[in-house]
Order: C-alpha cells, then sequence, then structure tokens
C-alpha cells in the first residue's frame, strides 16, 4: 500500500512531464527518457524481474 501511494503521489508531482501516460510509472518514466535526445543511457535498478520484463517489452 505504500508503494502504490507513493506512486500515486510521484505521478501527481511529474504529471506535465509523462503527457498523460496511461502505463504504470516507471513504464511511462523510461520511454520519456528513451524518448528525449538530451540523454545517452538510462541506467535502471533491477530489484525485481518484473523491471526486467518493462524493459524488454520497451525495447520490442
Amino acid at each position: 500500500m505504500v508503494a502504490y501511494e507513493c506512486s500515486k503521489t510521484t505521478r501527481l508531482e511529474v504529471k506535465e512531464y509523462l503527457l498523460d501516460c496511461d502505463s504504470k510509472l516507471q513504464e511511462c518514466a523510461l520511454k520519456f527518457l528513451l524518448k528525449n535526445e538530451n540523454i545517452d543511457y538510462v541506467l535502471v535498478g533491477m530489484r525485481k524481474s518484473s523491471y526486467v520484463h518493462d524493459i524488454m517489452a520497451l525495447k520490442e
């Protein structure tokens, strides 16, 4: 429940940057970073296997 509330609060704080993305917060953030031409690399902490699956899904 704490993770959900933190995610919800973070989504509200960065709402203007996510351009009304309806995916999970980490997916929206990654898409935003990958589209930014000023960013060369995105390092992702992989504490859960679901993070790996999210990243791999974006590559396809």
